[in-house]
């Protein structure tokens, strides 16, 4: 999967954030992101409880991310922090 464009929003002293995106395969309503603490084991589970696979772990910048839908219809986002979290300014220069 290619990433096309996005973009956080970090709420200071958390670790939430606002992400925008346009990548097509990732369902375009509003939605919460639910984080676990590894994407591709919680994929293995929640397929296993009966849950359908919508969009298969990928690559982000803090670790990978799914979606999956419940045996309810409920569709749910998972995203780890594997790769660690994100810079607290992505706009400085690194050095």
């Amino acid at each position: 999967m290619e990433w096309r464009w996005g973009g956080g929003l970090v709420f200071a002293e958390t670790d939430a954030e606002i992400v925008l995106h346009r990548e097509t395969v990732i369902p375009s309503s509003v939605e919460v992101y639910y984080k676990v603490d590894d994407v591709v084991v919680a994929v293995a589970h929640y397929a296993a409880q009966g849950c359908q696979i919508l969009v298969a772990p990928f690559d982000i910048t803090i670790g990978k991310c799914a979606v999956i839908i419940d045996p309810f219809g409920m569709r749910l986002c998972i995203l780890d922090t594997t790769k660690g979290l994100r810079p607290s300014n992505l706009a400085e220069p690194q050095s």
